[in-house]
């Protein structure tokens, strides 16, 4: 991450290079925030800052309109509505995120300028889910195998994939996606089913969703569920 400020306000921005990018651009996200994309090799990090100069108004204009983390805000976990709680700490050195009940608590440096509390608030959340997710699905991958008597698992990896909630390799990797901590339980079930069911039938035949059904018989309920884009805040 790295940090220019424009008209005042202390902006976050990443670099990417990109070979198949003929010219610098900008763009925008809720998972990336800011990225200047410039192709490979070709663009200096002076130049990097000049470019950002040249954007001053539309990136503040822009970053604007970016839905921000407040206090009050629900996001869930596990399917579970959970309040947001922002505590600013005078002294505080890092930023942690805390599961009270029902109330995540962020804790961060109280000094902190606009848009960089936003994209700090942004990044805890993200790091605490992607821990939740490595401590949850590599287990409960393990417990459902171990019930159907799955054979052939590989390594469990966590990864944030942008149009999948998971997948499974030829050797028996499952890759999950980090956001089903944000579903519900028997949803995180599913998918691993899903994948697991691709140790035996690496395609999406009729055998395969014979397969999905007879050890999730009611698998349509939850592909219906999943398909729903309310599911995953979209600032993560």
């Amino acid at each position: 991450m790295k940090q220019i400020e424009l008209n005042g306000q202390l902006i976050t921005y990443t670099v990417r290079e990109s070979r198949r990018a003929q010219r610098a651009r900008l763009q925008i996200s809720p998972h990336k925030g800011l990225e200047l994309i410039v192709p490979a090799g070709l663009v200096s990090e002076q130049e990097h800052e000049t470019m950002l100069r040249q954007k001053t108004d539309w990136i503040l204009a822009n970053l604007r309109q970016r839905p921000a983390f407040l206090t009050g805000d629900t996001l869930s976990f596990l399917g579970d509505p959970h309040t947001l709680e922002l505590i600013a700490t005078p002294n505080g050195k890092r930023t942690t995120v805390a599961r009270q009940g029902q109330t995540l608590r962020i804790r961060l440096k109280a000094n902190l300028a606009a848009a960089e509390r936003q994209d700090t608030i942004t990044r805890a959340l993200q790091n605490w889910y992607k821990n939740q997710a490595r401590h949850y699905l590599p287990q409960r991958v393990s417990e459902i195998a171990t019930q159907h008597g799955f054979n052939g698992v590989g390594e469990v990896t966590i990864r944030g994939q942008r149009t999948r909630w998971g997948s499974c390799s030829s050797r028996g990797n499952l890759s999950l996606n980090w956001r089903l901590m944000m579903v519900l339980p028997s949803a995180i079930d599913y998918i691993i089913i899903h994948e697991l069911c691709h140790l035996l039938e690496m395609n999406h035949s009729p055998r395969f969703w014979a397969l999905v059904a007879q050890y999730c018989p009611d698998y349509q309920q939850w592909r219906r569920y999943l398909k729903n884009p309310q599911l995953v805040d979209s600032r993560l």
